[in-house]
């Protein structure tokens, strides 16, 4: 499964170079992803990564949740199409991914208005809020 998600990732980086830079460390984590002006937090590498890829077998999932995190504050308003597009996705694991991704409280998604596009806004359940 290492060589599987490896693999994808580099893939990736080929495909959006402007998204991705990829370093690949035999340490403690599969692979460090940088993203110019995003920190992710190692939770998403370390652990959130092996759940969606390996464990749910949604990689779609872990995909847009990397690029919505990669958006300012972790939010977006986007069409199903935009989102296709920008990840490389077919809008229908798109729509998976969503549901999924929905499923495990790592996104939400609202609507301002009937006809304004859904907000989507990427959660981190395993950050306890401070105070």
């Amino acid at each position: 499964m290492r060589d599987h998600v490896i693999a994808s990732l580099k893939s990736l980086e080929r495909k959006y170079p402007w998204h991705f830079a990829l370093a690949i460390r035999s340490m403690d984590t599969i692979a460090t992803i940088t993203m110019p002006g995003v920190t992710l937090d190692s939770h998403v590498i370390n652990v959130l990564m092996r759940d969606l890829v390996g464990h749910d077998r949604a990689p779609s999932a872990f995909i847009l949740y990397l690029w919505l995190a990669a958006r300012p504050g972790g939010r977006c308003a986007a069409s199903l199409q935009t989102l296709a597009s920008e990840t490389g996705l077919s809008k229908s694991s798109i729509q998976n991914a969503i549901r999924h991704l929905e499923r495990r409280k790592l996104i939400e998604a609202r609507r301002n208005g009937p006809a304004a596009p859904l907000i989507y806004q990427t959660r981190r359940p395993w950050v306890r809020a401070s105070g």
